[in-house]
């Protein structure tokens, strides 16, 4: 109570600018109770005399100030410092900003940002012994015209897989959150026993960003995709899915690709009935969850991965494949090839189902070289609806090399079912870019 009590009148003292205010609570007696009193000092009050920006070269000084929500005159709350830090880095334009009151005039704040780089790029380089290579290039020109606009591009290729995709982002600044538009298509090759099935998808997205404190953010936005099954003597039957979709996602994670603490949280809805644009419309959950923590002066780290998923369709009709969970590969239940666990088709063909739990447990050994050894186990497995989801699951065990090369952390795995079916190898390599989960 007393600390709540100190809390309340230090915000409110801050908000009316009062920077360097300070409280001591006192128990006083009063009869036979006891109350509280707070002494304070105010100190002097301060408000936001001026406002400079410095270190902009390409962004424009409008977009910067529209993103402060900082008017001269108000009180000078150092809580809003820092929000206001932190909805510039959201812009995507800088990878640095400070807001830094002059030491002899407090209320002259100097915006110093440090803008990033015009272009950056990301790719990815995967191999295992079914499908062999695959890679994956992801480049974004940022801050076109001095505006905080994002124009990106991403292209996937492997022998089973193949997919394009463009993208636009807008920031907060210019809109009510981060919004981001995108168009796609993509193919995947499904081997069958006689001959091939390509599954083709395209459609586009919209997505708007809105941060939260505590690390949460919240992506809402409309996706829409139309799916096209090729196979022989078959009909090219258009199915179109098209629905609102909400994720929330934190994560404390020290390193994306090779965490050694913290952890990552995520959690999927999608809504998909038929007054959106769906042919097949369904209901679609999907969350996951993992940690990493680091022991034995951080040469250790145990790190877990779980996931679950459940779908189902509406209007009595079923999941479409190209909604269906699927598991297994490099960065799933690593004894079996890519998709290769749960239901099978008509063909033999790997169809995916409407419900999927992961469990992923792994201990990584870092080397001061930069080479390190993980061993790990895999369970889980793909169920064809969500009623028939039991503890049947598939159980893994395996071992794999790591090194911290000067491209990123090189992963090598192999991995061996211990329940292994008769038409299923009894192991799988797999190589790839940072850690598996």
């Amino acid at each position: 109570m007393v600390t709540e009590a100190v809390t309340r009148a230090r915000d409110l003292y801050l908000s009316l600018g009062y920077t360097d205010v300070r409280i001591r609570p006192e128990l006083v007696t009063e009869g036979q109770d006891i109350g509280l009193r707070l002494r304070v000092r105010e100190g002097e009050r301060r408000a936001i005399e001026s406002l400079t920006l410095a270190g902009n070269s390409r962004t424009r000084d409008w977009l910067i100030q529209r993103a402060l929500e900082l008017e001269e005159g108000e009180p000078l709350d150092p809580r809003r410092l820092g929000e206001a830090e932190r909805r510039l880095l959201e812009l995507g334009t800088f990878s640095r900003s400070a807001i830094v009151p002059d030491p002899e005039k407090p209320g002259a704040l100097t915006v110093d940002v440090r803008e990033a780089a015009n272009f950056t790029a990301a790719y990815d380089l995967r191999w295992d012994d079914e499908t062999g290579w695959s890679g994956l290039v992801d480049g974004l020109a940022g801050n076109l015209l001095g505006l905080g606009v994002g124009l990106g591009g991403r292209v996937r290729y492997g022998s089973d897989l193949r997919e394009v995709r463009a993208s636009l982002h807008l920031p907060a600044a210019l809109t009510a959150g981060n919004v981001t538009g995108s168009v796609f298509r993509s193919e995947e090759d499904i081997p069958a026993d006689d001959f091939e099935i390509v599954r083709r998808q395209t459609g586009f997205q919209i997505q708007q960003s809105l941060g939260r404190p505590s690390r949460l953010e919240v992506l809402l936005g409309y996706r829409f995709r139309r799916n096209l099954t090729l196979a022989p003597s078959l009909p090219e039957i258009p199915i179109d899915v098209g629905g609102l979709d909400v994720s929330f996602l934190r994560t404390t994670q020290d390193d994306l690709l090779d965490s050694r603490r913290g952890a990552f949280w995520s959690l999927n809805l999608n809504l998909a009935p038929s007054w959106l644009g769906s042919d097949a419309p369904l209901v679609k959950g999907y969350a996951q969850t993992a940690f990493s923590r680091s022991f034995g002066e951080e040469r250790f780290t145990w790190a877990q991965s779980y996931r679950l998923g459940m779908s189902w369709g509406l209007d009595s009709e079923p999941v479409i494949a190209s909604e269906r969970f699927k598991a297994g590969g490099a960065s799933s239940l690593r004894g079996f090839g890519t998709n290769e666990v749960g239901p099978r088709g008509f063909f033999g063909e790997p169809i995916g189902g409407e419900a999927v739990v992961i469990m992923n447990q792994e201990l990584r050994y870092h080397h001061p070289s930069g080479l390190g050894l993980v061993g790990f186990y895999d369970v889980g497995n793909v169920f064809p609806t969500v009623d028939s989801m039991r503890f049947d699951l598939r159980h893994t065990l395996g071992t794999g090399l790591r090194w911290a090369s000067p491209v990123g952390l090189l992963r090598v795995d192999v991995g061996f079912p211990l329940d292994r079916q008769p038409e299923e190898k009894s192991y799988r390599f797999f190589f790839g870019l940072g850690q598996a989960f």
